[in-house]
């Protein structure tokens, strides 16, 4: 029996994050029936788990051009894996998620994690000016 291939994916988050890594995926992965893989922020200690496997594609600043391109990167990985279920946690993988599913018919699960609009509209982290239309951006989306 093949296993199903699950992909957990997040520009924001690390792969050994609590939720995506401890909650998401080793729940999934304790019925041993799914093929569980994380793609997302690189981190120091990658959890040494048999039934996981992690993909550490990127680390850069919440604001930089490389995380522009992190979805391509993420694009690369799915065209790969070709998972049947993709479960994303940030709001700018939407794009290559949907894109997969028309191309392999993968089902999604956006799981919204926090109110993005209201972060980039509240913190410090975009510039003034550009915090309103990524937000506007974020919510279309």
């Amino acid at each position: 029996m093949t296993k199903k291939v699950i992909a957990v994916i997040s520009v924001l988050k690390p792969v050994d994050d609590t939720r995506n890594y401890e909650k998401v995926a080793r729940s999934i992965g304790n019925t041993n029936k799914y093929d569980i893989n994380i793609i997302g922020f690189s981190t120091k200690n990658i959890p040494d788990d048999p039934s996981i496997h992690f993909y550490p594609v990127f680390n850069f600043k919440r604001f930089s051009f490389k995380r522009l391109t992190a979805p391509l990167k993420i694009w690369k990985i799915l065209f790969k894996l070709k998972p049947e279920l993709i479960i994303v946690t940030t709001p700018e993988l939407l794009i290559v998620s949907i894109l997969n599913r028309i191309l392999f018919g993968s089902k999604i699960i956006y799981d919204i994690q926090e109110n993005y609009y209201r972060n980039i509209l509240f913190t410090q982290t975009y510039p003034t000016i550009l915090r309103y239309p990524i937000a506007l951006a974020v919510r279309t989306l």
